[in-house]
Protein backbone atom coordinates (compact mmCIF):
# COMPACT_ATOMS: atom_id res chain seq x y z
CA UNK A 1 0.00 0.00 0.00
CA UNK A 2 1.36 3.44 -0.95
CA UNK A 3 1.89 5.92 1.88
CA UNK A 4 -0.57 8.80 2.17
CA UNK A 5 0.60 12.38 2.39
CA UNK A 6 -1.55 14.81 4.34
CA UNK A 7 -1.18 18.55 4.09
CA UNK A 8 -1.80 20.67 7.13
CA UNK A 9 -4.78 22.91 6.46
CA UNK A 10 -4.02 26.56 5.79
CA UNK A 11 -6.28 29.45 6.60
CA UNK A 12 -6.87 32.33 4.27
CA UNK A 13 -7.37 35.62 6.03
CA UNK A 14 -9.11 38.33 4.04
CA UNK A 15 -8.64 41.94 5.05
CA UNK A 16 -10.84 44.76 3.80
CA UNK A 17 -8.57 47.73 3.14
CA UNK A 18 -9.69 51.33 2.68
CA UNK A 19 -7.42 52.05 -0.26
CA UNK A 20 -7.34 48.86 -2.31
CA UNK A 21 -10.29 46.69 -1.29
CA UNK A 22 -10.00 43.09 -0.06
CA UNK A 23 -6.64 41.31 0.20
CA UNK A 24 -6.30 37.56 0.83
CA UNK A 25 -3.29 36.19 2.71
CA UNK A 26 -2.69 32.50 3.44
CA UNK A 27 -1.54 32.30 7.05
CA UNK A 28 -2.14 30.38 10.26
CA UNK A 29 -2.04 33.34 12.65
CA UNK A 30 -3.22 36.95 12.61
CA UNK A 31 -1.92 39.29 15.32
CA UNK A 32 -4.13 42.31 15.85
CA UNK A 33 -2.47 45.60 16.81
CA UNK A 34 -2.33 46.28 20.52
CA UNK A 35 0.74 48.48 20.77
CA UNK A 36 3.44 49.96 18.63
CA UNK A 37 3.87 49.48 15.73
CA UNK A 38 0.14 49.55 15.04
CA UNK A 39 -0.03 46.81 12.41
CA UNK A 40 -1.92 43.65 11.69
CA UNK A 41 0.72 40.93 11.31
CA UNK A 42 -0.01 37.62 9.56
CA UNK A 43 2.25 34.62 10.10
CA UNK A 44 2.62 31.22 8.47
CA UNK A 45 4.82 28.67 10.21
CA UNK A 46 6.10 31.36 12.57
CA UNK A 47 7.31 33.56 9.69
CA UNK A 48 5.73 36.93 8.88
CA UNK A 49 3.91 36.80 5.51
CA UNK A 50 2.06 40.11 5.68
CA UNK A 51 1.86 43.40 7.57
CA UNK A 52 -0.92 45.99 7.26
CA UNK A 53 -1.26 49.40 8.88
CA UNK A 54 -4.20 49.27 11.30
CA UNK A 55 -5.60 52.56 9.93
CA UNK A 56 -6.01 50.96 6.49
CA UNK A 57 -7.83 47.83 7.70
CA UNK A 58 -11.62 48.13 7.92
CA UNK A 59 -12.04 44.51 9.02
CA UNK A 60 -10.89 40.92 8.50
CA UNK A 61 -12.38 37.43 8.31
CA UNK A 62 -11.34 33.84 7.63
CA UNK A 63 -12.27 32.56 4.17
CA UNK A 64 -12.05 29.23 2.38
CA UNK A 65 -8.49 28.59 1.24
CA UNK A 66 -8.38 29.17 -2.49
CA UNK A 67 -4.68 28.35 -2.69
CA UNK A 68 -4.13 31.28 -5.06
CA UNK A 69 -3.19 34.08 -2.67
CA UNK A 70 -0.01 34.39 -0.67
Amino acid sequence: MAPTIEKAPHRTFKLQLKSSGPVAVRADTICEPNGSPDQYVLKRGGEVVGKFDHREVLGWWIAEDSGSSE
